[in-house]
């Protein structure tokens, strides 16, 4: 589907990644005073005996010596142990290289290898915090229907939590929160990708739950690779996705394709569409406003849509 006339047309192709927040200024914190370190060269020049000595005291200085540098160094030797123990246990997980484990998060992924951590805090404003999602001692299975109920109509859609348990636990958690009601899809796009993508409650492309968690793509179905190579995949007509910010940056937000596109497969796939697909025809059909053109692409829905409300049954 092409932009309408008079519409300037830009060569950019759009991308899918979330907005990313502004930055923050940091606050200045005041410093204290340090002590001086004392250099080797100090330490080196304490221990030197004078230039001029009795034979018997430098005979005896120097065992006296040679004592207190085995001493020095076994000292050393036992605190940098100690500290090598205290930092191996005490390094977050890799997976939450992205942010910080919120408060009352378990220290331990669950069943499904499930694990919640802050998202960034430059993304702070835009945040609409709920809690996290509770820590499952047994494997999420089966399929469940999403209910997304706008002012267009209802979407019905079918998610996996076999194949993904922690977008499912979340999107299950944050729908019995009423966490999406009254939130709007912010960003459509008619050009070279044709989705509507919708979950921020900021409304500006930055926001999210104030928690983020890890990419599911080792356990979803492979996609059809694109046409033309460039590493896209095609992401079909119905197919509903988590939009991010980068690698295991999942919060909220996602995107309903309604027409098959050509995206990066970096965007963990979780359901499909099976009922409303109409509403995403209605609302691509009146077109967007631009707003995010040439980058990331796309703009507001020059026909809103407003979510009523999120179950997950």
């Amino acid at each position: 589907m092409t932009k309408e006339a008079g519409r300037h047309v830009v060569n950019h192709a759009p991308t899918l990644t979330r907005m990313e927040p502004e930055p923050q200024p940091a606050e200045e914190q005041p410093t204290e005073p340090q002590p001086a370190e004392e250099t080797p060269a100090a330490a080196a020049a304490e221990d030197e005996p004078a230039a001029v000595e009795d034979e018997p005291l430098q005979r005896w200085r120097v065992p006296v010596t040679v004592g207190l540098g085995v001493a020095v160094l076994a000292l050393s030797l036992l605190v940098g142990l100690l500290t090598w123990n205290f930092s191996r246990g005490h390094h977050p997980p890799a997976s939450q290289a992205s942010g910080t484990r919120p408060a009352g998060a378990h220290p331990a992924a669950d069943a499904d290898g499930c694990r919640w951590w802050l998202a960034d805090p430059a993304s702070k404003p835009y945040q609409r915090s709920v809690g996290i999602p509770p820590h499952s001692r047994t494997h999420r299975t089966g399929t469940r229907t999403m209910t997304i109920t706008t002012n267009h109509g209802a979407i019905l859609v079918k998610i996996d939590a076999a194949r993904t348990p922690c977008t499912v636990a979340s999107f299950t958690f944050l729908a019995s929160r009423h966490f999406f009601d009254g939130t709007g899809c912010h960003r459509l796009v008619t050009d070279q990708l044709y989705l509507l993508q919708c979950g921020d409650p900021s409304g500006t492309g930055r926001g999210g739950p104030g928690y983020a968690f890890a990419d599911e793509l080792d356990r979803t179905r492979p996609l059809p690779k694109a046409s033309g190579g460039h590493g896209l995949a095609i992401y079909p007509r119905g197919t509903v996705a988590l939009a991010n910010s980068g690698k295991d940056t999942n919060g909220s937000q996602f995107f309903i394709v309604y027409r098959d596109s050509p995206i990066p497969p970096t965007f963990t796939p979780f359901g499909t569409v099976m009922a409303g697909m109409w509403v995403l025809d209605e609302v691509a059909a009146a077109g967007d406003d631009g707003a995010y053109t040439p980058d990331p692409g796309g703009g507001h829905p020059k026909s809103p849509v407003t979510i009523s409300s999120v179950t997950v049954g």
